[in-house]
Order: C-alpha cells, then structure tokens, then sequence
C-alpha cells in the first residue's frame, strides 16, 4: 500500500544559477507527473537533496507567499524565465522513497548546512541565492573528489 501523507513531509531550496543550467530531474511519464523517477548526480536538484521517488506537491519563489500547489497532471515547469541567480522552495513528500534514497538526501542536505557559513562568509555581502548556488556547487564538487 503506497503511503499517502496529507502535508508537505519536507521543504527543500533549490539555487538556480542561470535558466539554462540543467536540473537534472527526470519526471514521471505517467501520473503524477511530478513524481521524481531520476535525479543526475552532482546535479543541481542532487545537491539540493532530490532523489528518486520524492512527490513534488508545490513550488514557490524564495520570498513569495504562496505555494503554487501541484496536482500531479503536469510535467513541473522549474525553469521560467526570471531573475537568477533566484531560489525555488519547493514542497516534497517521501512518496515512493527507498530507504537508501532517504539517508543520500539527508546526508546530502545536511553537507550543504555544513558549509552555509563558510561559504557565507567568504562571499561577504552575496545575496541569499548566490550562497546557495555557490554552497551546492562546493556539495557537488566535494562528492566529485570522493569518486
């Protein structure tokens, strides 16, 4: 029996740098459409913690009010056109998430907290978004060296 949780089980930011820097999400073909079947290692939605099997429910702006809330009919849209670099917040359920799955993402988020600050400090006055971008990016290349 697949699990169905009523909320949100977990919000995840994503840093785009540019909108044409690749994802690296692979979509559900069938419904729901934003269910997460693959996600690219070392990719921006990997960095961010996205692994496969998680449901996306909503997406937002960093500093928006509301989520726009996604009912699955649709392939997501996370890259239109805006100001970058910008974070996405989005909205995620376990859904379909192996176990192994779960402990990357945790794993995986819990680097990038490790290195905010640091990072942080050593752009000075950066803006929240370019933190982030760059924080994943020291994630990503980080994991590229234990290879």
């Amino acid at each position: 029996m697949v699990r169905m949780p009523s909320e949100p089980e977990l919000f995840i930011k994503l840093g785009q740098p540019s909108q044409h820097a690749s994802i690296g999400i692979t979509w559900a073909n069938t419904r729901p459409h934003t269910m997460i079947v693959g996600v690219k290692e070392r990719s921006i939605a990997w960095v961010a913690g996205l692994v496969p099997g998680m449901l996306l429910c909503g997406a937002k702006m960093h500093g928006e009010r509301c989520f726009e809330v996604l009912d699955g009919s649709e392939t997501p849209e996370l890259d239109v056109p805006g100001t970058f670099p910008r974070i996405l917040v989005l909205e995620c359920t376990y859904k379909e998430c192996k176990r192994e799955m779960l402990e990357l993402s945790s794993k995986i988020r819990q680097r990038s907290q490790s290195y905010k600050s640091e990072v942080k400090t050593r752009l000075g006055g950066a803006t929240e978004a370019a933190v982030l971008v760059e924080t994943q990016r020291k994630v990503a290349e980080e994991w590229q060296m234990q290879i």
